[in-house]
Parts: structure tokens; C-alpha cells; sequence
């Protein structure tokens, strides 16, 4: 019997709305996955399936790519506790939105921002009790290279990735694809909401390349669906899909498909940060 695994590739190069493809973002990409096919042992037996996500600074970089002005007001408040979650499916979700809101304001140089969001992230790996990833340690880290964005993108980059293979090596996949869909939601939100206040076309570009991300995102979380607010928020994903298949021409959407899916995914949001 064939076995099948899994491997999730966050997409650490950056393939820009607002600029060309360039041959070698596809030529790193089939490096990634070429890499990561190696990975699996006596292939022949085994069936690999590879899916593809958005790595945690790839909508912020877009976003400023485009030229567009900085805004907190989109953000998770400042002021929102974590303690308003009471659960830990509530508390992982939102450990992905607040990765995205750390990488928005690390991208736009907005270090005490920046600095919030990854203290906002400590504590709920702490009460996930997968606090060995974001500690003392990595804020540390994050302040001493304050001045030094390359570092910080690093940083940010590393953490999160080391994050996901514990999450991984300790069978808690469940609580990493959560993590995933509330990095996926923010970043969502955050590229339409954008395109649509600002009718840009390379915004809405962005928004239409998401496309790909929410179709794996759907399936990975299918494996999960026997969890109550899993199977919801699957359901709430797949109407999501409905928004993105109206055109024809990926990943071009129209104006009217750019507020759809600004409203819909604005409603998704609100349901995991209220």
C-alpha cells in the first residue's frame, strides 16, 4: 500500500505583483521542490504530495513593492489581549495573523509596532505551550538587530520555520495548519482590503495570486474536518473559492471580485480576532 506524505513549502522567495517574474523565482522554485522530493525515501512506494503557502513577509513586501503608505488601522489593535482567546484553535489562528501583523510593520520600519506583535506572539505560544520557538531569546535577538532589517526579515523568517517543524516532529499538525490559515487569512485580508480601497490593479493582481494558496490551504485542512470548527472554517474557505472562480483569466480579478472577496475574508477575520 502506497503511503502518502505531505510537504509544505512556505514560499520564501518573493514573487511580486508589481514586478516581472523572473526566470530564476521559478528556477528556485522547482530547487525548493526538487529538494524536498529528495527528501522522501524509496519514492516508488511512497506518494508525495508538495503544497505551496505563503512564507510570513511575502504580502507585506508586496504591499510595499506597490508604494502604497503605511496604515496600522487594518492591523490587530495594539490593545487586544490575548486572553480574549479561549481556546487554543482561537489562540493558533491568531498566533498566524499576529506573525503577518509583525511582518507588516517590521517591512514599513515600524520597530515598537513590530516589537508588540512579536511580544503578542510569546505569549500565545506560551499558552499553546509551544514556547521554545518565540522566547526571551528571539525578542532579544529582535531587539539587537533593531536597526538591521535584513537580520530582522531573518529572524522573523527562521522562527516561524522552526516553529512549524516542531509543530511537525511533535504531531501537533493540526495546531500548525491552523497556524498557517490564520497567517493566509491576515495576509488576505490585509491585499484586498488594500486593492480595494485603493482600485490599483497590481493590488488586485496580488489578491488574484492567492488564488493557489487558498485551493492548498482547503485541501490541506481536509484532513482536519472531523474537528467541528475546523470543518466551519473549511466551509467558510470553500465559499471563499467561489469569489476566485468567477473569472477566467488567473490571477487577474475584476473590481467587483476584489470587494467580494474583501468582504468575505474580512467576515472570516472577524471571527477569529473579535
Amino acid at each position: 500500500m502506497k503511503k502518502t506524505y505531505t510537504v509544505i513549502l512556505m514560499t520564501l522567495f518573493f514573487l511580486s505583483a508589481c514586478t516581472s517574474i523572473r526566470n530564476q523565482d521559478n528556477q528556485e522554485a522547482s530547487r525548493m521542490s526538487a529538494d524536498s522530493l529528495a527528501q522522501a525515501p524509496d519514492s516508488a512506494a511512497k506518494t508525495l504530495k508538495v503544497y505551496t503557502l505563503p512564507a510570513p513577509l511575502q504580502v507585506a513586501t508586496a504591499v510595499r513593492s506597490c508604494d502604497l503608505p503605511y496604515t496600522d488601522r487594518m492591523l490587530v489593535p495594539t490593545n487586544k489581549s490575548v486572553v480574549n482567546y479561549p481556546t487554543n484553535y482561537l489562540k493558533a489562528l491568531n498566533l498566524g495573523v499576529s506573525g503577518i501583523d509583525m511582518g507588516y510593520a517590521t517591512i514599513y520600519e515600524q520597530k515598537q509596532t513590530a516589537l508588540y506583535y512579536l511580544s503578542r506572539i510569546q505569549k500565545l505560544t506560551e499558552e499553546l505551550g509551544i514556547a521554545g520557538t518565540f522566547n526571551v531569546s528571539t525578542v532579544r535577538r529582535f531587539k539587537e538587530n533593531i536597526s538591521n532589517q535584513d537580520s530582522l526579515y531573518f529572524i522573523i523568517l527562521q522562527s516561524f520555520n522552526d516553529l512549524h517543524k516542531y509543530l511537525h516532529e511533535n504531531d501537533r499538525t493540526s495546531m500548525g495548519l491552523l497556524v498557517l490559515t490564520g497567517s493566509f487569512v491576515e495576509g488576505l485580508y490585509l491585499s484586498s482590503s488594500f486593492a480595494r480601497n485603493s482600485k490599483d490593479e497590481r493590488m488586485m493582481n496580488l489578491v488574484g495570486q492567492q488564488k493557489v494558496f487558498l485551493g492548498n490551504l482547503v485541501e490541506l485542512l481536509q484532513n482536519q474536518k472531523d474537528q467541528k470548527e475546523i470543518a466551519e472554517l473549511m466551509n467558510q474557505l470553500k465559499d471563499l473559492q467561489k469569489s476566485f472562480s468567477k473569472g477566467t483569466d488567473t490571477p487577474k480579478i475584476s473590481g467587483e471580485q476584489a470587494a467580494e472577496i474583501a468582504t468575505k475574508i474580512t467576515a472570516i477575520r472577524s471571527k477569529i480576532v473579535s
